[in-house]
């Protein structure tokens, strides 16, 4: 790469950094500039407005940074030349496009653009050392704002010795174990001093992969506070999606479902200890399982505006508050749910930090979880006392387990203890970009053991992306028949519900949840959208295979040949309130049964095995196909079984944290499509955002 003169001919060369924002931003600061911008700025911005599109919120404003980035993208362009293997010619070597000179002119010379807060009320913010969109800024320091403010409240640390023997023997209550239970024998009970710590804590976080217990210690947790502080029983739930609010509300739902002969360890065996009235225990049943909503719906949206109806100025009311799947939160929802809590309001979140971050620019979780299981981390010794006194280990002992002042990464995973493959696996994922002795863990030796010796939990099928037409769609469609088969069972569940004594007939609330139960046992998970492994192209096929294993009872419903046919699966793209449908929901296509007992019209069936209802086709427009979804799109859901195809080519999504969190929707088995050099490249790279927030807190 020469040197640029004119940022056309960079986006010329790089059309991947052509932006409709960008032009917008350009045009916009020129007139306010009065000048033509700064080749160097329009560098930063390029880089900048690019970054913000894959989750950064900021960049660093350095030579070597911006070089580094611009670098990175002339070596891929090589790397896909067909020429990549020949050596580079003199004008084909990188030449750096920018200096730190340059980068001081753009400073000095563009004041009128640049501020370095938020008083200054410029467009363009830098501050430790990175450059930030205004908006962008202040999304981040009213966030650390709010978690340095929460972090100093010590109000709920202020406890009598007879009130932290009150709480300690309650917690030795909530948290009792039996003896078969799988936990036993870890070092510590992580689940206790979770609870500990959220208890005395104004805001905690609790993290910690699949089936690790989060709404278990939540629930927990609840009853305590109602026990200790029965006055503050306004409890709100919510999640970012709608998904995701709802396997919430049925998670805790399902914690204080009543048992005739309850485990010791289980929430029904407590609960009548901590509250021998039953009327009593009605109500504070009543106050904890409430239903969870969106976080947007919680703020109040505004159609077509970026501020919310909750605000500083109109504050959540509610004592405590619970936040699921924060990981999927992104900057400016978390700026704004911070703004629009009260003072007064306990608050505690929950997530895995090592999925998925947020589709939109931040990664907050991952963020104030970063010191986790740093050992030079500093920790408070007045809380970390309180916490010993309340949990029954001494500081020592929690200085050696994964917690900082205020979050608690729960380890021990109750689903993979039982599934050990699927466990290792995301362990061996999760660990292979760290370091040990200046040494990279040797990720293959992790990986392979999994593979050979627990088959029956996890599986890596290899898929080559021949360049000949003829082997690629030989493979193709093996796997495509492969996948089919996970379907089975939800095609002849709706067979046998679309029958009745030999006759064609709709189907039942009842029958659908039974439907729904077999759906929701399989799901095939796509790393990308396009190309040969992604969504599109495994729908289209899927879809084929329906029609063909539904041949017969679609020509009962005459919708052979239509595109709402018996079977069709679909996910929503958008929410509808008004169809209470929300983005992620997935849905299937079945006759609704007349009360003649005869086949009603098609209907597509939402909810899960718990509830259902139906929507008819007319009224939805935006979805799309449903057997298989991305892998970003299957976060907050889990299925018996998964089939997770990767790209056979590294493309940017392609990471560890994508590789993690479609493993651990796998409850029971994950079978794994990809080329096994990629497969081991994506697990060595992890997602890095960047933002200063760390720095700031």
């Amino acid at each position: 790469m020469s040197n640029i003169e004119k940022l056309s001919d960079l986006l010329e060369e790089y059309s991947e950094l052509k932006n409709p924002l960008l032009d917008a931003v350009l045009k916009t600061l020129s007139l306010m500039h009065k000048d033509p911008l700064p080749l160097a700025l329009g560098f930063m911005l390029t880089e900048l407005l690019y970054k913000q599109n894959l989750g950064d919120t900021c960049i660093k404003a350095d030579a070597q940074s911006i070089n580094s980035f611009y670098q990175n993208l002339f070596i891929q362009k090589r790397e896909r030349s067909a020429y990549s293997d020949l050596q580079p010619s003199a004008s084909e070597i990188f030449c750096p496009l920018i200096s730190n000179s340059d980068i001081a002119s753009v400073f000095e010379g563009c004041s009128d653009l640049i501020g370095t807060d938020k008083a200054s009320n410029k467009p363009l913010i830098f501050d430790l050392g990175r450059l930030y969109i205004r908006r962008n800024f202040c999304y981040e320091t009213k966030i650390a704002d709010f978690i340095k403010k929460v972090s100093k409240e010590k109000t709920e640390q202020n406890l009598s010795e007879d009130e932290k023997n009150t709480v300690k023997s309650l917690l030795d209550v909530l948290f009792e174990r039996a003896d078969d239970d799988k936990s036993k024998n870890e070092a510590f009970d992580m689940q206790k001093i979770a609870a500990a710590m959220a208890a005395v804590s104004h805001f905690c976080i609790i993290t910690g992969g699949p089936g690790t217990g989060k709404t278990t210690t939540v629930a927990k947790l609840l009853l305590l506070l109602q026990k200790i502080n029965p006055s503050k029983n306004n409890i709100l739930l919510c999640a970012p999606t709608g998904k995701a609010a709802g396997r919430m509300t049925e998670s805790i739902k399902s914690q204080f479902k009543e048992e005739d002969n309850p485990k010791v360890g289980d929430l029904s065996y407590s609960f009548p200890k901590l509250f021998s009235d039953k009327n009593e225990r009605e109500e504070i049943k009543n106050r904890i399982c409430k239903t969870a909503v969106t976080v947007d719906k919680l703020l109040g949206s505004i159609p077509h505006k970026a501020h919310k109806i909750r605000n500083a100025d109109n504050k959540i009311d509610c004592d405590i508050l619970i936040v699921d799947e924060v990981s999927m939160v992104d900057a400016a929802n978390f700026s704004k749910l911070c703004d629009a809590i009260r003072d007064d309001t306990k608050v505690i979140m929950l997530g895995d930090k090592d999925q998925l971050a947020s589709v939109e620019a931040g990664s907050v979780l991952n963020d104030l979880c970063n010191d986790l299981s740093d050992s030079s981390r500093v920790l408070d010794e007045e809380k970390l006392s309180l916490i010993s006194a309340l949990s029954g280990y001494s500081v020592d002992q929690l200085k050696t387990t994964d917690i900082t002042d205020n979050a608690v990464q729960l380890n021990f995973s109750y689903r993979f203890a039982k599934f050990a493959g699927i466990g290792d696996i995301a362990k061996a994922v999760n660990n292979g970009y760290i370091e040990k002795g200046g040494n990279r863990l040797d990720l293959k030796d992790l990986l392979d053991a999994p593979f050979v010796q627990l088959k029956d939990h996890v599986e890596l099928l290899e898929i080559k992306d021949s360049k000949k037409w003829n082997e690629r769609n030989v493979a193709l469609e093996k796997a495509s028949h492969d996948m089919a088969e996970g379907y089975k069972s939800f095609w002849n569940e709706l067979v046998k519900s679309h029958n009745e004594e030999g006759a064609f007939t709709g189907i039942t609330e009842a029958q659908a949840k039974e439907i729904f139960k077999n759906l929701d046992k399989y799901r095939i998970l796509c790393s990308n959208r396009e190309g040969l492994y992604g969504i599109k192209s495994i729908n289209e096929r899927l879809e084929k295979a329906a029609k063909d294993n539904l041949k017969t009872l679609n020509a009962k419903a005459s919708a052979a040949d239509s595109e709402w046919f018996i079977g069709k699966v679909i996910l929503v793209t958008k929410n509808n309130y008004a169809l209470k449908i929300s983005n992620g929901d997935v849905g299937f296509v079945a006759a609704e049964k007349n009360r003649d007992g005869s086949a009603g019209p098609l209907k597509v069936w939402f909810g899960d095995e718990n509830s259902v209802f139906n929507v008819s086709p007319v009224f939805l427009t935006e979805y799309e196909s449903g057997y298989a979804m991305t892998i970003h799109k299957s976060q907050g859901s889990e299925y018996e079984k998964v089939c997770m195809l990767l790209s056979t080519e590294l493309n940017p999504v392609m990471t560890k944290e994508l590789v993690y969190t479609g493993i651990t929707r796998a409850k029971e088995h994950v079978s794994i499509y990809s080329d096994k050099k990629v497969f081991l490249e994506a697990c060595r790279r992890r997602v890095s955002r960047e933002s200063g927030l760390m720095e700031r807190i």
